[in-house]
């Protein structure tokens, strides 16, 4: 008896979510990357908003996947699910932020990212339009704000990219901070390109910032 694959594409076309998320799951990386790159497909905009509720939290328990390519494709699922629907909800937000803390940095600079993706208004008037959020993207920034102290670089580079995308003002001091402490050529780079992101004036207040700093050592 030969081995059976499921097919997750075919699935997803006869709009069966339960065996889409349960191929999720499958041992076979193959399967796995199916599963959550079938989001892609042109027809999710045909398919009901509570068919799919079904996918949300398997697509987040996919962000911790050991294959790039399943943590990849379960963000640009999420992302697109959200903009359409909106289905990212608090309770499944809170389920991702959880992911920051997972002992692999790889995939914790890729969570971040994904937050990033996922609250992030993909609609753009023009190249000097500000960062728009998405809708609950305020519960996300201040747990990204905390990425910015991480032990690897990779993680403090992912959330200094992601603050500049979603373009929160509460985030303007903490990269500053970031500026002054890193010795890293990349992450600095990040850093400064998302500060004028999200506000072009901010060497006026790191300067105002540390005048103050030096007077309180006076």
């Amino acid at each position: 008896m030969g081995f059976f694959r499921p097919d997750p594409w075919r699935m997803f076309e006869k709009r069966d979510m339960h065996g889409v998320a349960k191929a999720m799951t499958h041992k076979d990386v193959k399967v796995r990357r199916g599963a959550t790159a079938c989001f892609k497909s042109r027809t999710i905009k045909e398919i009901d908003k509570d068919e799919l509720k079904v996918v949300i939290h398997p697509l987040i328990e996919r962000l911790r996947d050991p294959d790039k390519a399943v943590r990849g494709y379960a963000t640009q699922a999420l992302a697109h699910i959200h903009l359409l629907h909106g289905l990212v909800n608090k309770t499944a937000t809170s389920d991702i932020v959880q992911l920051l803390f997972d002992p692999d940095a790889e995939i914790r600079a890729d969570v971040v990212y994904g937050l990033g993706e996922i609250f992030t208004n993909p609609i753009v008037v023009s190249a000097e339009s500000k960062p728009c959020p998405e809708k609950g993207s305020e519960n996300v920034v201040f747990p990204i704000i905390e990425k910015l102290k991480d032990s690897d670089d990779r993680v403090k580079e992912a959330a200094a990219v992601t603050l500049g995308s979603l373009g929160y003002e509460e985030a303007v001091m903490p990269l500053i901070e970031l500026l002054h402490k890193s010795g890293n050529k990349t992450v600095t780079k990040a850093t400064i390109q998302s500060l004028n992101m999200i506000n072009p004036d901010w060497k006026d207040i790191s300067a105002i910032k540390s005048t103050e700093r030096r007077k309180k050592r006076k």
